[in-house]
């Protein structure tokens, strides 16, 4: 069962018991509303890292390939995190997973469209541009491959709800006004929560 924790909204208060490197994050933060995401955002990990027995608190954050993170102090669970103005999700697994939110009005820009889309891409996702950026995102989080591998990802053909392409699972789902598309290597249900 991939396990999903989110956290929206306005946030001034550094969560207790975080570790030193969400801690250092936060501080780092120089605007308002970066703040805020890095808060929100420590919010979901620690939420998720307690749903396996652990405290974040006692998580050593490590970089691989292409800078995605993982809990070198717990292999094990595997974790994706995105933020976007005032939404923070974090997907958690024994098995890699992949996760991003867009603010669903956001438009795409002319220049991503034509760096990262294929002419199918294009024409398939016409109506939803948002909806492929947030899928390309969260397969090459599952995947480790950064935006850099965009064009190594498999072409996407639109999806309203769920889609299997080359082994990867999708599902897409709203929170709020945001989109969000989860990816994983296997048909695994998954449970969302809200953390306050």
């Amino acid at each position: 069962m991939i396990r999903i924790f989110y956290c929206q909204g306005s946030a001034h208060e550094i969560p207790e018991n975080i570790s030193e490197y969400r801690n250092s994050r936060i501080q780092k933060a120089n605007r308002p509303e970066e703040k805020t995401r890095m808060i929100l955002a420590s919010k979901a990990l620690k939420a998720g890292f307690e749903s396996f027995g652990v405290s974040e608190k006692d998580v050593l954050y490590a970089f691989g390939e292409n800078c995605k993170p993982y809990a070198k102090s717990h292999p094990e669970i595997k974790f994706s995190l995105s933020h976007t103005e005032a939404l923070a999700i974090a997907a958690f697994s024994d098995s890699d997973v992949g996760i991003d939110c867009e603010y669903s009005a956001r438009g795409v820009s002319e220049r991503i469209i034509s760096n990262f889309f294929s002419e199918k891409e294009k024409l398939s996702f016409a109506c939803s541009p948002i909806l492929l950026w947030t899928a390309k995102e969260s397969i090459s989080k599952l995947l480790g491959c950064g935006v850099s591998g965009f064009s190594e990802l498999p072409e996407l053909e639109y999806f309203s709800e769920s889609a299997e392409i080359n082994g990867i699972y999708l599902r897409r789902f709203e929170i709020n006004g945001f989109t969000v598309v989860l990816s994983s290597l296997a048909d695994e249900p998954f449970c969302l929560q809200e953390v306050k």
